[in-house]
């Protein structure tokens, strides 16, 4: 016979050595990995220890509301200075200013601005290590076709692209004796540059032909030609904007016909043959052509260097790129369409062999095929005939469904391109086969329902310390690990203020931040690497009569771990006794997070860790929360009693 038998009491252990698989908010507490964490904000796990992030202090200068604008670009450059593009229209006309904060987060006396037509904007691009452009630390292109070199720490800012490359068109031409006849320009040498419409063209004077063919040029430009002669010397002639003959020299008078795109010499008002004395190309002409038809550089909004030294711009749907080491030519042919031209480009970055190209829903590579440069001696000895690209790259789809609609969010993560996209996903690049689309991977299901809550206002990224962080509004994301992510978030409205942007500055992450007075907005410089946060308050209604105040405020981290249900999720448990390795700046706040919600004890300072008796009772599963200044968490000890 069978009697009953009575439930008993089993008591059940379970130790977490550390909380280091960082947050899961995608799936329930009960589902997530024993050292991951449910909840987590203001903490970072390093060297076996769960501990609160550094602060985000400021230098407590301000910078002025009207340099902000309309529109920031945000710049680190090598020197460890943070270069802030300005944008601001007024009446028609626009205006960007450049200021520059060192790598204390100061703002220096330093600043640049620069004028120009209406909606004026620009970015910056590194750079470099080519001789051109070695003594400054940054490009800046404008989008009315100017760029700037400049070096923060020395207050330099030159323009460069009135010193664009001018090339040499055409070599070899021919005179002919008629204008009906068909005039030869010569064998193509170089193709023009996108930066600027100059260029040269060559010819061998043969003592018959009269007449040299010329590429279309402007009405309003100059055409300067010039003879050399057997003793070194040489003749000198222009023909000024709007007018069709030059000055006589040694009594040879310069005929242009730009619409028709032909040049002659007369003397005594006859049209004459010029003598070759044994000369090869000793004629040259000088002139602007017609640059439409082409991308300029007035359409671009990023760059990068990549492959050999060649700097590579987008915009639009094109991708443009400079001669190898010369980042002012851009041959007209060295271009190239990507994807659909309904489709804007929008980001740029290198991976390895290959570079990049991001739209807003499709993924593309380029990848160099060909490269041919020829020099300046071989194009004036003729030597290079038909040289159309100084380049070729192939253009290949990575993914088309798959892009990029947060562009300041694109960054190289370890050896993988990572990224994020409005709806909340960030991916990554795969590093190895062939390129398809199983090459680009989610990497953040962890943190889904975090980054969902919404389209963020402001999105940027940097990678600093081989870690990802992302900006989302006025939160830090963070990943460690770019294969398998680790994540944590950390929180930036304890400064008052409003995040724009994220950089890396000396191995530290800088966050320029705006902060409202009145109507003005004014801006501060915040890094992380302080004790405590910074925040800001003021006095007063307006810009001019703001007094600020600075006050530290000790950073208060929070993690929450998992629910632990010992293995039987179906019995009803006693937690009897948690010790955990915990040390804080002061009282730590602890919450047992159960199925039916969370029961809170009176806080506890911790002595050699915390030795906990919780009397919690008829609860499957359980988690733990704790919160605090300068909270440290090590390992945890749950002890329970179930019955079974």
């Amino acid at each position: 016979m069978k009697h009953p038998r009575m439930t008993r009491n089993v008591r059940v252990a379970a130790t977490v050595p550390a909380l280091s698989g960082g947050l899961n908010a995608a799936v329930k507490p009960s589902l997530i990995g024993d050292t991951a964490l449910s909840d987590v904000c203001d903490m970072v796990y390093r060297d076996g220890v769960l501990h609160t992030r550094r602060g985000f202090v400021t230098s407590a200068e301000r910078y002025s509301p009207f340099s902000i604008g309309s529109e920031q670009r945000f710049f680190a450059d090598r020197d460890g200075y943070l270069l802030v593009l300005a944008c601001n229209d007024n009446e028609g006309s626009g205006e960007v200013s450049v200021s520059v904060f060192d790598p204390d987060g100061r703002c220096t006396d330093t600043s640049f601005t620069l004028n120009g037509p209406f909606g004026l904007n620009g970015f910056f691009v590194p750079a470099g290590e080519i001789s051109l452009t070695e003594r400054y630390t940054a490009l800046l292109f404008l989008n009315d076709g100017t760029i700037y070199g400049l070096h923060a720490a020395d207050g330099v800012c030159n323009r460069l692209d009135e010193d664009a490359y001018i090339p040499t068109y055409a070599v070899n031409g021919t005179p002919k004796p008629t204008r009906t006849e068909r005039a030869v320009i010569g064998d193509r040498a170089e193709p023009f540059n996108a930066l600027s419409p100059y260029f040269r063209c060559t010819y061998s004077a043969d003592g018959e032909g009269i007449y040299y063919a010329m590429p279309r040029v402007y009405q309003s430009s100059a055409v300067t030609v010039t003879v050399a002669r057997p003793n070194g010397t040489q003749q000198t002639f222009t023909v000024n904007g709007g007018i069709g003959t030059s000055d006589s020299v040694d009594g040879y008078v310069l005929h242009c016909d730009r619409a028709g795109g032909c040049f002659w010499f007369t003397q005594n008002g006859v049209p004459c043959a010029m003598p070759s004395n044994g000369m090869h190309n000793h004629i040259t002409v000088h002139a602007m052509h017609d640059m439409t038809g082409f991308p300029t550089v007035t359409h671009m909004t990023s760059g990068v260097w990549f492959a050999d030294g060649r700097l590579f711009l987008a915009g639009d749907h094109h991708v443009m790129w400079s001669a190898a080491g010369n980042p002012l030519y851009f041959p007209v042919t060295a271009y190239a369409a990507v994807g659909s031209p309904d489709e804007p480009i929008t980001a740029l970055g290198v991976q390895g062999e290959q570079l990049v190209v991001f739209k807003k829903r499709s993924l593309y590579a380029v990848t160099p095929q060909k490269a041919e440069t020829p020099s300046a001696d071989e194009v004036m000895r003729g030597e290079t005939v038909d040289v159309t690209a100084t380049a070729l790259f192939a253009v290949t789809p990575l993914h088309v469904t798959v892009g990029c609609d947060l562009p300041y969010t694109v960054q190289l993560f370890g050896n993988r391109l990572t990224w994020a996209c409005s709806d909340g996903t960030v991916y990554t690049l795969g590093t190895g086969g062939a390129l398809a689309q199983r090459t680009v991977s989610v990497i953040s299901d962890a943190v889904r329902p975090l980054l969902r809550a919404g389209v963020p206002a402001l999105a940027a990224a940097t990678v600093c310390d081989g870690e990802y962080w992302l900006l989302w509004d006025n939160t830090v994301l963070m990943a460690e690990d770019e294969r398998e992510p680790r994540w944590t978030r950390f929180s930036f409205d304890s400064t008052r203020a409003q995040a724009l942007c994220l950089c890396t500055v000396r191995g530290t992450v800088a966050i320029p931040a705006a902060y409202t007075v009145g109507n003005s907005t004014v801006m501060f410089y915040f890094r992380a690497d302080g004790a405590t946060d910074t925040a800001v308050y003021h006095t007063g209604t307006g810009w001019h009569d703001a007094v600020y105040a600075f006050t530290a405020v000790p950073v208060r981290g929070m993690c929450c771990t998992k629910q632990f249900d010992f293995g039987t999720p179906e019995t009803v448990k006693r937690i009897t006794r948690v010790f955990a390795e915990v040390s804080a700046a002061g009282a730590v706040d602890i919450a047992y997070v159960t199925e039916r919600g969370a029961a809170a004890e009176l806080p506890h300072i911790p002595c050699d860790g915390l030795r906990l008796t919780p009397h919690l009772t008829r609860c499957r599963r359980t988690a733990i929360r704790f919160s605090g200044e300068a909270l440290q968490v090590g390992s945890i000890t749950l002890h329970v009693t179930e019955r079974r």
